[in-house]
């Protein structure tokens, strides 16, 4: 094995400390906190747009009928006319 003293001053083995700093802890929970609210906000609007979807479907859907019954009207008035 090498000796401390006889590495160079860069080559220093790595090493770990078994211990958590309160400062690393309150960050993590931070960011795992915020992750999990913005997450939340999405999956809220993804709703709001999807149920804003459905209205549209629906009111299209009553306003192809009403298109429809309207050519219909006028088809007839042009029969009429044509008479």
């Amino acid at each position: 094995m090498t000796d401390k003293a006889t590495e160079p001053s860069g080559l220093q083995g790595w090493h770990l400390k078994k211990e958590i700093q309160l400062g690393h802890l309150i960050t993590t929970l931070t960011v795992a906190i915020s992750a999990v609210v913005y997450v939340n906000k999405i999956e809220q609007r993804v709703a709001v747009v999807e149920s804003q979807m459905l209205y549209q479907k629906e009111t299209s859907t009553v306003l192809r009928s009403q298109l429809d019954r309207i050519n219909d009207k006028l088809d007839r008035l042009i029969e009429r006319a044509g008479k």
